[in-house]
This record gives structure tokens, sequence and C-alpha cells, in this order.
């Protein structure tokens, strides 16, 4: 019976939302410090987050501007990898379509350019 409680509360508290007290402010104080190590404003930082305390952010920012001014962080970061984007695929062919349609008994492109052209002998006279 007693594993039975257990199990019963576990499974009502699984779909509680806990919320921790300061977690918030914490969490827009840390964005605020990363919105300064980019090198963004403030004002940039309070605008891509909304939903944070402006207060908080801007604890945040000054923190991490603090830590920039006193060469604790390095803000110089290395430029990101290039990336590498592959050519599409090529389109797949439809039933019986093989290309280009050539006329019986004439021989491919390739071959015309590979065969030496000689100028034609002169005909003789009888």
């Amino acid at each position: 019976m007693n594993a039975l409680a257990w199990v019963l509360s576990a499974l009502l508290l699984a779909g509680c939302n806990f919320e921790v007290p300061g977690q918030k402010a914490k969490d827009a104080g840390a964005m605020g410090y990363a919105c300064r190590i980019s090198k963004k404003s403030p004002e940039q930082c309070m605008r891509e987050n909304p939903t944070f305390s402006q207060i908080a952010i801007l604890d945040g920012w000054r923190e991490g501007d603090l830590d920039v001014k006193d060469k604790k962080v390095d803000t110089n970061f290395s430029p990101p990898p290039p990336v590498v984007i592959p050519p599409p695929p090529a389109p797949p062919k439809k039933e019986g379509e093989e290309g280009e349609k050539k006329p019986e008994g004439e021989a491919p492109p390739e071959a015309k350019a590979a065969e030496p052209t000689q100028p034609p002998e002169p005909a003789k006279a009888p």
C-alpha cells in the first residue's frame, strides 16, 4: 500500500511546473551578461528577450561590462568556420527518359570531337 501511495503521488506531481523563486531574474541576468560578451547593446538585448525583466537584463549586462573592462573575459572570438553547402542533387529521370535522343547511325558528339579532321584529297583526273 505504501508503494502505491508513492507511485500515485509521483504521477500527480509529474505534471506540475515547479518554479524556483528568483530563477527568472537569474536567467535574465545571464542573458544580459551573454549579450555584453557578444557585443550587443542592452537595448538590443532587451528587444530580443521581451519576456525577461529589463532591470535584470541590464544588471547582467553591467556585470559583463565590468568583467570585460577588467579583462576577465575576452570578447575577441575567432570567426566561425566557413559554411559548405553541397550542390543540389540532380533531379531523378522519369521512366523512359534517357536524355537527348540521338539519330541512329550517328556517332555521339564526344566521338566526333575526338576524330581528327583532315582535308579531303583532291580528285585525280583520268
